[in-house]
């Protein structure tokens, strides 16, 4: 729930959503294509020419769209390069994320794509100070979210391991 955060007006998701949205518009030339992940990863929009329906996909992108909590980069790039043609020659991942990598294997993963030829670029998305975290409850009401011990969770940016991951690659991170 991280990308709830409104470090980044309206929250990180939706200005990610519209980044990417405007990105595809303006600079598509090739094929695109969409992996949803929070704790597991999802392939949202297989790739494809068809913007159209590559936006409709992102339009209806969530935080409901992966019920698995917590944050799995590792996951999400393994889903990316799983739906890539392996005979095209550029094989590039962009990577929106606040870069809190819960289960830790995103840079491993990005080592094990480089050997593929992978290059992912990552966006960082939310800042430093970072923002706590505000969901709506059963009864509609805005709460914020607390980790086990009760205490509030505020996600921050994680710039360290976005680097990592892009330069593992030969990427940029953004």
């Amino acid at each position: 729930r991280s990308m709830l955060a409104a470090d980044v007006s309206p929250n990180r998701l939706e200005r990610s959503k519209l980044a990417v949205m405007e990105f595809v518009r303006r600079h598509g030339r090739g094929r695109v294509g969409l992996i949803a992940f929070a704790g597991q990863a999802f392939l949202q929009c297989p790739l494809t020419f068809d913007y159209g329906a590559f936006e409709d996909a992102l339009r209806a992108l969530d935080d409901k769209t992966i019920m698995v909590p917590g944050t799995d980069i590792g996951r999400a790039l393994d889903e990316a390069f799983r739906a890539m043609e392996k005979r095209d020659r550029r094989k590039i991942v962009v990577l929106l994320t606040d870069g809190e990598d819960l289960q830790g294997a995103g840079t491993r993963t990005a080592e094990a794509l480089a050997k593929e030829l992978v290059v992912v670029y990552t966006i960082g998305v939310g800042t430093a100070a970072g923002a706590e975290i505000r969901v709506i409850n059963e009864q509609g009401q805005m709460e914020l979210v607390r980790d086990a011990r009760g205490e509030v969770v505020r996600s921050r940016l994680d710039e360290t391991t976005l680097r990592a991951i892009a330069e593992a690659t030969k990427g940029n991170y953004f």
